[in-house]
């Protein structure tokens, strides 16, 4: 029900201001309508999947205040305040319900949650994280001189480098502050501070 809801504001508010738009046909206009259509086909897309995130979050953010920001500097007044309403309705009636109903207002850990420790299920002094499109964290696990791999809704990690203890062999790390993953290449690329120096380390290999 709350799905339709939104559907429907997003509709009624575009069509409002869309009618508003056209009676206008400023070429500028025309850009913004254009730029407001592509970000409500995008808000439907991920309300249809049923995630919203701080990134979702931004990127909506910045996209209206960059539109707001063109309409000061290009459109007459007349023109300029029907933009700015059209803009600040959206944000009231659909972005900052999404907020309400999507962004709890308390953390739920994803990763750990069973005290400091070594295990697969324990993380010491995570410092740097990366996630892949799969969503995958990649943890620079400071503490235990590895890199862990955290699949979605998984409550274990995978040892991807180091696990060897403390060290500057080509199979250790020596207390990592940052990760991120070359998709490309299949590999992690590793900030091994203790033992100064990046490291790149294949997936499915020992280094």
């Amino acid at each position: 029900m709350g799905k339709e809801i939104d559907r429907i504001l997003i509709q009624q508010t575009a069509q409002q201001y869309r009618n508003i738009l056209i009676e206008k046909g400023r070429a500028d206009l025309d850009k913004l309508k254009r730029k407001f259509d592509e970000i409500t086909e995008k808000m439907k897309k991920v309300q249809k999947e049923n995630e919203f995130n701080e990134f979702d979050l931004n990127y909506f953010k910045d996209q209206l205040m960059e539109m707001k920001k063109h309409s000061e500097n290009q459109l007459e007044m007349n023109s300029k305040e029907n933009s700015q309403i059209f803009i600040e309705k959206l944000w009231k009636t659909v972005i900052q319900k999404f907020i309400s109903r999507k962004w709890k207002q308390n953390g739920s850990t994803i990763c750990g949650r069973n005290g400091e420790g070594e295990e697969l299920n324990q993380l010491s002094d995570p410092f740097g994280i990366f996630i892949d499109k799969h969503r995958n964290i990649f943890i620079a696990d400071w503490g235990n001189d590895r890199i862990v791999r955290w699949k979605r809704n998984e409550n274990r990690g995978t040892v991807v480098a180091g696990g060897n203890g403390k060290g500057n062999s080509l199979n250790q790390l020596d207390r990592p502050t940052d990760v991120i993953f070359d998709e490309q290449n299949n590999s992690i690329i590793i900030a091994d501070y203790g033992n100064r120096r990046v490291m790149r380390w294949f997936l499915n290999t020992n280094q």
